[in-house]
């Protein structure tokens, strides 16, 4: 059971698993401003953001090589480095993915039959490794004699 309630769920959490643009400039504005570092506390009191939207777009761009800021003790400070476009570009293609992938999801939810089959191609298989048993059909009738 699937309803459009699910997939504007499911819509909200893939739009919102990277930092927007404007999330990130202000995080980058706050700590040039600052050049001896900012807690996130401190970051929290520069800028319009969240405390887990800060949070997640930190770590977001800490983990990025070279990485625009770095933690010195319990502050956060600009590198030499600046945010490259290929962070964008990876946010997009992801989030891209993350809603072909979700589409595909609705596609399975929709079958009436040959769901083994849908995940085998999903999962980028052949469905000739399938192997159909050979069984007898079941009968569609009963006899009068048989039923008490």
């Amino acid at each position: 059971m699937s309803g459009s309630e699910d997939t504007d769920i499911t819509d909200f959490f893939i739009d919102n698993a990277f930092p927007t643009q404007q999330e990130v400039r202000q995080i980058l504005d706050a700590l040039e401003r600052n050049p001896q570092g900012l807690s996130e506390p401190q970051i929290l009191e520069e800028v319009n953001i969240r405390y887990n939207r800060l949070s997640q777009a930190i770590k977001m761009l800490a983990l990025e090589l070279p990485a625009p800021i770095v933690k010195q003790g319990p502050r956060w400070q600009l590198t030499a480095s600046r945010l490259s476009n290929e962070f964008w570009e990876r946010a997009e293609r992801l989030t891209a993915l993350r809603h072909e992938e979700q589409a595909q999801m609705q596609d399975y939810l929709a079958l009436d039959s040959g769901h083994m089959e849908f995940l085998i191609r999903a999962l980028d298989g052949t469905t000739e490794a399938i192997q159909q048993p050979d069984l007898t059909p079941l009968p569609r009738t009963v006899k009068q004699d048989t039923v008490r």
